[in-house]
């Protein structure tokens, strides 16, 4: 698997989440998911959405999770949510109507696996 970048040596819980997070996933998905991420995939930086996916690149914006105050359950459904669009190979949405058809297939499989967005 691609190593975990963080940009801030504070982020050293986030390394740690991201860890656990894998380790919550079904064997299965976990091994492809780990298989396939051969660069640097997760960058621990701020922008406007809590996470982020692309070609293989997973950001996370701890500015955000930071000044919202997430709980740790919280930050790993973030994880989660991203590591699986990566995982069902679903690029950036592009059309209209795209982003919620993914965003479904997310959610139920989450569901699925035991994730929860609340504490």
């Amino acid at each position: 698997m691609g190593k975990i970048v963080a940009s801030d040596p504070s982020h050293e819980r986030y390394k740690k989440l991201i860890q656990d997070t894998l380790e919550r996933f079904p064997r299965d998905v976990k091994e492809k998911i780990e298989a396939d991420l051969k660069k640097p995939i997760i960058f621990l930086i701020s922008q406007n959405e809590y996470g982020a996916h692309d070609e293989g690149i997973i950001v996370l914006n701890t500015g955000k999770i930071d000044n919202e105050e997430l709980c740790d359950n919280q930050i790993q459904y973030v994880i989660a949510h991203e590591l699986t669009h990566f995982y069902l190979g679903q690029p950036p949405p592009m059309k209209p109507g795209m982003r919620e058809q993914q965003e479904t297939d997310v959610e139920q499989l989450l569901k699925k696996w035991g994730f929860t967005k609340n504490p």
